[in-house]
């Protein structure tokens, strides 16, 4: 209740009572973007690393502006390690259940917590195992 956020409404001059992060899908996403950003950054910086900054000169010198400069050489070189860090996530995060049941209270629902309430909760091992195979046949088409 006294933390950084609560602090800054204090200062911008927010008297009601301070909002709550925890068990809501803000709490949730943050914690997902938290847990999996640095996969991102990591397949992002191979193909930044080995860009020749000397293309980018040259789009300079050739007129082009920052912006265009970026649209139409940085980006389009490094767009398969931006591919692979999304689809490394997507395919860690999809079956995730610990994050949104610890920051989301079990009050949002993702397949990975459907999959676990299948088998643990409602001991519907059948549905559980169709789901499971439907959660590994969606990673396999994303991976392909």
């Amino acid at each position: 209740r006294e933390g950084l956020i609560t602090q800054l409404l204090r200062w911008f001059g927010y008297t009601g009572e301070p909002p709550s992060m925890l068990y809501t899908e803000g709490a949730v996403i943050a914690g997902l973007v938290y847990n999996y950003l640095p996969f991102v950054i990591l397949a992002c910086y191979a193909p930044l690393s080995r860009l020749n900054p000397e293309l980018a000169e040259a789009s300079r010198d050739l007129g082009a502006s920052a912006a265009t400069t970026f649209r139409r050489v940085i980006l389009p070189l490094t767009v398969p390690g931006i591919a692979a860090g999304a689809v490394f996530v997507f395919v860690l995060s999809i079956g995730n259940f610990v994050t949104p049941a610890l920051l989301g209270g079990g009050r949002f629902q993702m397949i990975g917590n459907l999959v676990y309430d299948q088998f643990l909760t409602a001991n519907d091992w059948p549905f559980g195992a169709a789901l499971a195979m439907a959660l590994i046949a969606i990673m396999l088409l994303v991976l392909m």
